[in-house]
């Protein structure tokens, strides 16, 4: 019975480490895919930041281009944001409706006082009322920033 026993929970034990190496495998994985794809937005988006259409300060086309290009990228949003928080432009809504202050104040704030990119937590978006993960970057236009983010 004693054998037994031994024999039990050395199979359990082994069965369970085994699991759990298993799942830190698997958890590690799927970090590095998601850190891969926030970093394949961030780089859409640094791509995006230089459209000639902020720079001349057409946010009308960059509305309609930004929609566009949704198709091809990762994510459901492209924003604008001045530094106060308020959302100037929104993929989620037509061009020109009144749009809401974001859900994500010291994301923006960060990107305006750093200058550069910054990942949010986790928030519930100020126009979707889902769940997500921010991308934000800064756009600069006449030594200004203003910032953008997915």
């Amino acid at each position: 019975m004693l054998v037994a026993g031994y024999l039990i929970t050395d199979s359990y034990i082994a069965a369970r480490d085994n699991a759990e190496r298993n799942t830190v495998a698997t958890t590690r994985a799927l970090m590095q895919a998601v850190d891969r794809e926030l970093l394949s937005v961030q780089s859409s988006l640094r791509v995006l930041a230089k459209s000639p259409y902020l720079q001349s300060g057409d946010l009308a086309a960059f509305h309609e281009h930004s929609r566009e290009l949704l198709q091809w990228l990762t994510g459901n949003v492209i924003v604008i944001a001045d530094a106060a928080g308020q959302l100037l432009v929104s993929t989620m809504v037509p061009y020109g409706q009144p749009l809401p202050r974001t859900s994500i104040p010291g994301l923006v704030r960060t990107i305006f006082e750093s200058g550069r990119p910054a990942i949010s937590d986790f928030y519930i978006g100020a126009t979707s009322r889902q769940p997500q993960i921010a991308v934000g970057v800064p756009v600069f236009r006449d030594g200004k920033g203003s910032r953008m983010r997915l």
